[in-house]
């Protein structure tokens, strides 16, 4: 969070590979979906600190609700720049910006407004697929979230005690009240129901040991993107150097 208060929190250097892919993508630039992805991600994991320590607030969901934020938003960044192969991290930034396109003409269709830079921007996505040697329907196609999470334990490896595709699906049920994650996850207390003999009443409570074992996995994917973006926004080694 200090560092997202700086000026420019996320260099780049010229001559790196992502300056040369934003170069390559311009208008759009790779590094800022990257970026913005960043901000979600220690964002909402800054928010789950911010209530059990300023608030000394344990809630039962929505401390979940912003790990699984902190996870998603860190799978992206991971997944934009996970391949070493700088066409197909264009094909993804540009699936990533096709997908967010459809989401905001239909959020916006919802409220029966128009969105006239909508076309604009699918035209920017077609024309710069085209000059990269990227077929336009490939670079239309959407984007998932699951992909991402996928991505990023392929990244940081599935020697993990929870993979981040895993958390995230613990963390989304969670989010949404389903049964089965509160089931087998949540703390528990049952009492016997006064309206029906043949049921039980239950509390689901959260336990800090329990939030930090879903937590874990959204810090370590954070970090693991953040050391992906310097990586490959760092300034290019000389060849002479590299002997």
């Amino acid at each position: 969070m200090e560092r997202l208060q700086q000026p420019d929190p996320w260099r780049l250097h010229r001559g790196s590979q992502l300056f040369r892919d934003d170069k390559k993508l311009a208008p759009l630039q790779l590094s800022h979906a990257v970026t913005a992805s960043l901000h979600s991600a220690i964002d909402h994991l800054h928010g789950v600190v911010t209530l059990i320590f300023d608030a000394n607030s344990l809630h039962t969901l929505s401390s979940a609700t912003l790990t699984r934020g902190a996870i998603e938003s860190a799978g992206v960044a991971i997944w934009l720049l996970e391949s070493d192969d700088p066409k197909e991290r264009m094909v993804r930034f540009l699936r990533w910006n096709a997908t967010d396109a459809r989401d905001r003409a239909s959020a916006l269709a919802e409220v029966q407004l128009d969105d006239p830079g909508n076309e604009a921007n699918r035209s920017f996505i077609r024309e710069v697929a085209e000059s990269n040697g990227i077929e336009p329907g490939t670079a239309m196609n959407p984007f998932r979230s699951s992909m991402a999470l996928k991505a990023a334990t392929r990244y940081m490896g599935d020697d993990k005690p929870v993979s981040a595709f895993a958390m995230w699906q613990v963390a989304s049920g969670f989010a949404h009240g389903r049964r089965w994650a509160l089931l087998a996850l949540a703390e528990k207390e049952q009492f016997d129901s006064a309206r029906d003999p043949g049921s039980v009443n239950v509390r689901f409570t959260m336990s800090l040991e329990r939030l930090l074992w879903m937590a874990w996995p959204a810090w370590e994917a954070i970090t693991a993107a953040i050391e992906l973006y310097e990586r490959r926004g760092a300034r290019p080694i000389p060849p002479s150097a590299k002997r």
